[in-house]
């Protein structure tokens, strides 16, 4: 995860890269020390599934309701993908059916 961090002050910028494990993602919240990454990390761990350890409850911000899946991950499963096969043909089986 990549967080990057900007002072209007002193125009200074901190780019923060933690390596999280693939199943159970974790990483310390920052929304202590900066109040505006409280939305963001809300944000992220709903999208992502990412939990931010020490992060205040605050009720959800999108309107996932009781889905317990993070959708912005690559390992998401499309549902029409798994409902249904794909309607065209599999590689390298269209050339055979027109000889």
């Amino acid at each position: 995860m990549v967080t990057h961090l900007f002072s209007t002050i002193h125009h200074h910028n901190v780019r923060v890269k933690v390596k999280l494990p693939q199943q159970e993602p974790v990483c310390p919240t920052i929304s202590d020390l900066f109040a505006g990454a409280n939305w963001h990390e809300r944000e992220t761990s709903e999208m992502f599934g990412i939990r931010f350890e020490g992060h205040p409850p605050a009720g959800e911000a999108a309107a996932l309701g009781a889905v317990r899946w993070a959708p912005l991950r690559k390992d998401f499963p499309l549902m029409t993908r798994e409902a249904k096969p794909w309607p065209g043909a599999a590689e390298g089986e269209e050339g055979e059916e027109e000889e």
